[in-house]
């Protein structure tokens, strides 16, 4: 689903001034998926900022991703092109990022796929009692 972020300071791209970015969370490839994590971790490399990550917590990966829906909306977008964005709109192209690592565990949850290993009751039963031991 196309939808769109609008940025504080407009950036330009392939010479016009952009105030409002288009983004597709569902166009994410595989490809760019991967992309966006290498992306992610020459930076970091390159910024001498190597850790652990964990992917729901990084940051520059989110970016990426986010630089990634972008692109998915609009193919003649370049990384280098949306790397110009500045300021708190940094933070916007992030946020696309990290909820497209957070859409699917939603998802998920309204389907009834939420991630506990205990079956689900129905609405109105009672629980199972557990077995008994003898003595």
């Amino acid at each position: 689903m196309v939808e769109s972020v609008e940025l504080r300071k407009p950036v330009t791209i392939d010479d016009e001034r952009v105030r409002e970015l288009t983004y597709d969370i569902d166009g994410i490839t595989s490809d760019q998926f991967i992309e966006a994590e290498i992306l992610a971790a020459n930076v970091a490399t390159r910024l001498r900022k190597v850790s652990a990550k964990v992917v729901e917590l990084d940051a520059g990966f989110h970016y990426y991703l986010g630089c990634m829906a972008i692109i998915a909306a609009n193919p003649s977008y370049s990384v280098e092109d949306i790397e110009r964005i500045e300021g708190p709109d940094v933070l916007k192209v992030m946020r696309i990022g990290r909820n497209f690592m957070t859409v699917d565990a939603e998802e998920d949850e309204d389907e009834g796929f939420a991630s506990t290993d205990e079956p689900e009751e129905e609405e109105g039963e009672e629980p199972e009692s557990f077995p008994t031991i003898p003595e």
